[in-house]
């Protein structure tokens, strides 16, 4: 890692907050240091060992909420909340309270809304009971973020790493709150997400849902599937995936790519090199997740400086541990 290298990167970040953002993951990198990270909860930046000691609620006992305990198992976390009456009064890795139960006795609370389908719904029942706390939710700002860009007119958005079709979901509905039209093309290597995002959106006729991964080149690469989050390429991976280059999926493609989002645990700085092209002919906006590998925190923004000098970096970061931190970038063309 050189000198000028992160000076290059830091004189191109756009605001004050990612600056912030950038140092803290930059301080993680080098030295695992949990400590050295942050979230975000309701627009302020939060050191969860630090600023958060008590009174904190997941609502949703799912296997969304599960996953966030196990993700942050320096926060004391009070219990679940959940509307699923056959739940309520259980022990699961934390007990599980009623919805009512919640706001008859827990004032001043923090809760995290674990449900990326019924996010919107949860988040308005809080509201409507007169809850007063904060509450946590990154679903559907993740990528999207208002902060940091709107969209064009004719958005065509590469959604690499499809997963279950949500991230597409949130692209036309943040194309739908500015009455602006698009399409989609999605990359899932997993077979079986592969298949869950043919279900989530068949309602949709200008999407494409394609059973790859994105690389730097065509080839047949082994890859580890795991349940739920987190298959990836692995040279000791018990499957095998096919792989393409994006510059070469959109070969014959007329209209010009917009915007790209790619979360491909790890793969991220080889299929960036596989659009290169693509990036510098079109220099879409991108949303680049660089969490994966201790080095994306540097390696990614410097290689798409390399494609485009006058990038323009944002960074936002959507958990409560190391997980989730995103690189916008966006060209004064698409401002």
């Amino acid at each position: 890692m050189e000198k000028f290298c992160l000076k290059n990167i830091y004189s191109h970040l756009g605001d004050e907050r990612s600056r912030f953002l950038f140092e803290k993951r930059l301080c993680y990198s080098l030295t695992n240091d949990l400590s050295r990270m942050v979230y975000t909860i309701n627009n302020r930046l939060i050191n969860p060992l630090h600023d958060i000691k008590e009174n904190l609620f997941i609502f949703g006992a799912g296997a969304c909420g599960h996953s966030i305990v196990n993700a942050s198992p320096e926060i004391h976390w009070r219990a679940f909340i959940d509307n699923d009456v056959t739940k309520i009064g259980k022990q699961d890795i934390l007990p599980i309270i009623s919805f009512q139960e919640f706001i008859e006795t827990s004032k001043n609370a923090v809760v995290l809304i674990s449900s990326s389908l019924y996010c919107d719904e949860m988040k308005q029942q809080l509201i409507d009971n007169g809850f007063s706390g904060d509450f946590i939710t990154f679903w559907g700002t993740q990528y999207f973020d208002r902060a940091y860009f709107k969209p064009q007119k004719n958005e065509f958005f590469i959604d690499a790493g499809g997963f279950d079709g949500l991230s597409t979901k949130c692209f036309f509905k943040w194309l739908l709150d500015y009455k602006i039209d698009g399409k989609s093309v999605v990359f899932e290597p997993n077979p079986i997400l592969y298949d869950e995002c043919k279900k989530k959106l068949k309602d949709y006729d200008n999407v494409k849902i394609v059973n790859k991964g994105l690389w730097h080149k065509k080839e047949m690469l082994k890859f580890r599937k795991v349940e739920g989050e987190g298959s990836h390429i692995d040279p000791e991976g018990e499957e095998i995936i096919e792989v393409t280059s994006l510059d070469e999926y959109l070969k014959y493609e007329k209209e010009p790519v917009t915007f790209i989002k790619m979360d491909i645990e790890g793969a991220e700085l080889n299929a960036l090199k596989g659009a290169e092209q693509t990036i510098k002919k079109y220099k879409p906006k991108l949303a680049i997740c660089i969490y994966h590998k201790p080095e994306d925190v540097w390696e990614i923004p410097n290689l798409l400086l390399e494609f485009v000098p006058d990038y323009q970096f944002y960074i936002g970061h959507y958990s409560l541990g190391n997980t989730e931190t995103v690189l916008y970038a966006l060209h004064n063309k698409n401002a």
